[in-house]
């Protein structure tokens, strides 16, 4: 048992916050009353750490670099699940960034269109083309049938890690959009 020096009750040491310096080895504070004492100065606190980073904005994004090298997966992982949450605010999300950063989308849009040019071989016979535009109709036909958004695949990636694909006939498949989205640009998933 240990007295609060704030409220002055007697409390159990699991009311208390542990702390090295102490000889007891917990804060001479209860849990409760340190609470209380952050939340009557909650803004305050909030406006102080908002303006440190702002001052401070390269020791946070040095932070944040070093965090995300040790720890990618999780990082990755916590994301996934927050947006898997909260699609509404993803979608928001996306359309917020395509209208801030028109540059961006149109940079990987050429450099999907580019790729994907020069995936496609010389070799290609005019029935192997038209077969090729007869999956972009299907994906589009199927949204406007379904109101679901569908995606033309390409089964091994044309930019992929490991092995890059042609934008061929025979590597094209027609899925609904999250689940072209979720395969990413691997191969096998």
């Amino acid at each position: 048992m240990k007295q609060c020096s704030k409220c002055k009750d007697t409390k159990e040491f699991s009311e208390f916050s542990k702390s090295k310096a102490r000889k007891d080895g917990h804060s001479y504070v209860c849990k409760p009353c340190t609470r209380g004492y952050y939340l009557a100065k909650k803004d305050y606190y909030d406006n102080y750490n908002s303006q440190w980073r702002e001052d401070n904005q390269d020791k946070v994004k040095a932070r944040w670099q070093d965090y995300y090298k040790d720890n990618s997966e999780v990082v990755k992982a916590r994301a996934k699940k927050w947006a898997e949450a909260n699609p509404d605010k993803m979608k928001a999300f996306a359309k917020k960034f395509r209208k801030n950063n028109p540059d961006k989308i149109n940079a990987k849009t050429a450099k999907h269109r580019a790729k994907r040019l020069n995936a496609t071989p010389a070799w290609l016979t005019p029935e192997q083309l038209s077969e090729i535009q007869q999956y972009y109709w299907l994906a589009k036909d199927l949204q406007s049938v379904t109101g679901e958004p569908y995606h033309v695949d390409h089964i091994v990636p044309l930019q992929g890690e490991n092995v890059c694909g042609l934008h061929v006939p025979w590597n094209l498949q027609v899925l609904p959009a999250d689940i072209n989205q979720s395969k990413g640009n691997s191969f096998g998933r």
